[in-house]
């Protein structure tokens, strides 16, 4: 017995190593449920907006582009059905939640003869189906009615939504062909169905947390113009099962910023399961700092330029003698308020001298007459102040901005954003990055045009002074995320870093591995994000950007150093396995970014992109791009050709904003097609999830075999696109074969919980 014993451990110790281990995510793992408790109320309130400020515009513009959509339009079922439904003029049939179709579809006879719905789920988890109705002969009011779920308990219908989702033709933001667009859900008692249109409704089962297993039955009823005319019977099965998402998130891109977020925003990304996000800009939270550290010094700046006013050319410049070449920065030579004589007092008093010679104490150096002439007096500057002490004192102003900020984070840990969310705090700039927001708010001020700073520190200080600047930054979120308990927040210095070099011709990954010292030094625990765009770059050799930014190397003193690490996160929408190998030998954790379209017919595709894709790569965060709802939120004085939301492309929900002049706040949301689509991969995600901790708690050689195997099973389903802005979207080659994954996968976890 005790050989056996003997063996058995030795079998259990070398068990396979699933090699997605090492990429545990870093966050904590959370079983959080969206409160569906009060969504008949909000989302009544939002659709009631939309019928009456945004449908009917809207509705003008889609009916005139109906003719060009497609050839079918028109057309009329006449095949079997019911007499009740012959009677009512409108047929009726359930629908998988990801067959959507089109307003101008007809079905068949099979769909028709269909009447029953099988669905499962997990406790606490959401899951939906549709009915489909279509009116042949002429307008039909439609209602659809789901009853109460009975079983080992009861299911209240009051926990199942029913919403009809509407679609609309539109020509699609930089496209010229007409599309049927997003299926918003709305919230209605009933919706007219004009004669040779199909409609669905989503019918949508929240299970308590605490529901009792089982199988559970009940109808749901449609009716039409007041009469019962089909009932379909919903068979569903609640399982043993409480979803864990083992630490990964999932969320959209170009949200707004936390002082912006509102209980509308936050309630409806939480009920579809989102529970990250990414904001955009540093400047965008309007944060301010206190500073008390040492003073800045005034200085004198001064240009390079002729009689009349032009600038010095580089062959004159060339014959100033090197006390002055040193001094240059740029456009500017810099000289203390003490180097200079002549000039009155104050800004103001000095725009007489602005461009007229500046007079320079001769004790600075040898200079002609003629040369001294070039050196004209332009504006007054501040030397920067930054060193390792004065930083200790930098902190978060705590006023009204910040409070506003304070709020939004606890309002986003509340519906259960439990972090990372992003931060990113800066694009990728036009003019040399470093001298983006850090520099306005830390260091020389030159100038200032269409927000376009000049150089704000000079070439030999310029990284030193944005190392200092980036540790500022990072030791006054970790201050107020410690203090006001707020989720984590990763931060991004740069977008697309590898593509910039600095103001001294550093290339930017150089230069953020060179600020890490500094960053930890104040803030430890900071996390730093790096997107990684499109394909291949030229200038690297064809090797793919990630592996290359995060590959280890042996110096030549033979220890392991990375070149240009160390990113703790790498985010790329190309997703590729020698990344994610070497982000994970690196350290890092690697994320995903993906494209959501809101057009019909994506939602299997949608799905993908969300759940399984996502496992396929491993991915700890999924980003769909973009939830523009950082300013694009619809008024009553909204364009409607020219909306983002209602034109384009990658939005998942829709927010309104009751004021137009508060475009930014989002009071307000309904979700689309596309957002339950992204939900149902999260979920799909979340089962892969909990299979995954179950497997590893309980030691099953057998799952934790099927793990190893499953991104090849996925791999097999579909892919994740090629890259790009516009074409990076899942393809699903075996729909069956997804179905028949996710089942297989619920099956393990529950027979793991038996044991």
């Amino acid at each position: 017995m005790k050989i056996l014993i003997s063996i058995l451990i030795l079998f259990l110790g070398t068990m396979p190593s699933f090699a997605d281990e090492m990429w545990k995510a870093k966050a904590p793992n959370t079983d959080h449920v969206a409160d569906w408790s009060k969504a008949d109320k909000r989302d009544r309130e939002a659709t009631d907006y939309f019928l009456k400020n945004i449908w009917p515009k809207l509705r003008k513009v889609s009916e005139k582009l109906h003719g060009q959509i497609s050839d079918k339009t028109g057309l009329s079922y006449n095949g079997k059905m019911s007499e009740r439904e012959k009677k009512a003029g409108v047929v009726v049939f359930p629908l998988k939640i990801e067959a959507t179709l089109p307003w101008y579809a007809v079905p068949t006879e099979k769909q028709i003869a269909s009447r029953k719905v099988i669905l499962y789920a997990a406790q606490g988890q959401s899951e939906a189906f549709a009915i489909a109705v279509h009116s042949f002969t002429k307008e039909v009011k439609v209602t659809v009615v789901p009853g109460d779920l009975k079983g080992p308990g009861t299911i209240s219908s009051k926990s199942i939504s029913s919403r009809f989702s509407l679609s609309y033709s539109m020509i699609p933001r930089s496209r010229k062909k007409v599309a049927t667009r997003q299926m918003i859900l709305l919230n209605v008692d009933s919706w007219k169905i004009p004669k040779n249109r199909t409609y669905e409704w989503v019918i949508d089962v929240h299970v308590p947390a605490d529901a009792k297993t089982g199988l559970y039955k009940g109808p749901v009823k449609v009716m039409a113009d007041g009469i019962e005319v089909a009932s379909i019977e919903l068979t569903f099965e609640v399982l043993p099962i409480k979803l864990s998402d083992n630490g990964c998130r999932w969320g959209s891109f170009m949200t707004p910023q936390p002082g912006n977020i509102t209980e509308a925003w936050c309630d409806i990304n939480s009920r579809y399961c989102a529970n990250s996000l990414a904001w955009w800009n540093l400047d965008n939270p309007n944060l301010t700092w206190k500073w008390d550290g040492i003073k800045r010094k005034p200085l004198v700046l001064a240009k390079l330029r002729y009689a009349n006013g032009k600038i010095l050319s580089k062959k004159d410049k060339a014959k100033l003698p090197t006390w002055i070449q040193k001094r240059t920065d740029g456009p500017y030579v810099v000289f203390t308020e003490e180097e200079v004589t002549g000039l009155p007092i104050g800004a103001e008093a000095r725009r007489a001298y602005c461009k007229k010679q500046l007079k320079m104490k001769a004790s600075l150096g040898n200079i002609t007459p003629e040369l001294a002439a070039w050196v004209c007096y332009d504006r007054p500057g501040n030397s920067s102040n930054f060193n390792k002490d004065s930083i200790k004192s930098i902190a978060f102003e705590e006023n009204d901005d910040f409070k506003r900020f304070d709020k939004g984070m606890k309002l986003l840990k509340k519906h259960g954003f439990a972090g990372p969310i992003t931060w990113f705090g800066a694009g990728g700039p036009t003019v040399p990055w470093e001298t983006r927001v850090l520099s306005q708010r830390f260091g020389v001020k030159y100038s200032r045009a269409k927000w376009k700073w000049e150089r704000a520190v000079t070439p030999k200080n310029s990284n030193h002074v944005w190392y200092l600047a980036n540790a500022a930054i990072a030791k006054s979120l970790h201050e107020a995320r410690k203090k006001h308990d707020w989720p984590e927040i990763v931060w991004c210095p740069c977008d697309e870093s590898f593509q910039y070099k600095g103001v001294t011709g550093r290339a930017v990954p150089n230069m953020i591995a060179e600020m890490m010292p500094y960053v930890r030094m104040y803030a430890p625990d900071t996390r730093i994000y790096q997107v990684v765009w499109h394909t291949k770059k030229d200038n690297w050799k064809g090797i793919w950007q990630c592996g290359v930014m995060q590959k280890l190397k042996k110096t030549k003193k033979g220890k392991t150093s990375q070149i240009y690490g160390p990113y703790n996160v790498i985010c790329t929408n190309c997703p590729n396995d020698l990344d994610r190998k070497t982000t994970w030998e690196s350290g890092g954790e690697y994320w995903v970014y993906t494209f959501i379209t809101a057009t019909v017919g994506k939602f299997y595709s949608n799905r993908f992109a969300f759940g399984l894709n996502g496992a396929r790569h491993s991915a700890a965060l999924i980003y769909n791009f973009a939830d523009t709802s950082r300013i694009h939120n619809i008024t009553t004085e909204t364009d409607i050709l020219k909306s983002h939301w209602i034109t384009g492309q990658y939005n998942l929900n829709w927010y309104f904003a009751k004021d137009p002049k508060k475009i930014r706040q989002a009071d307000l949301a309904l979700a689309s097609h596309a957002m339950l689509a992204c939900r149902s991969g999260m979920v799909d995600r979340k089962y892969i999830e909990t299979l995954r901790r179950l497997a590893y708690k309980k030691k099953s050689i057998d799952d934790i075999a099927f793990l190893e195997k499953l991104p090849t099973a996925i791999d097999k389903l579909g892919g994740a696109g090629k890259g790009g802005v516009d074409d990076f979207t899942a393809e699903i080659t075996d729909e069956n074969g997804v179905d028949k994954l996710r089942r297989e996968i619920a099956l393990r976890i529950k027979k793991l919980l038996s044991r």
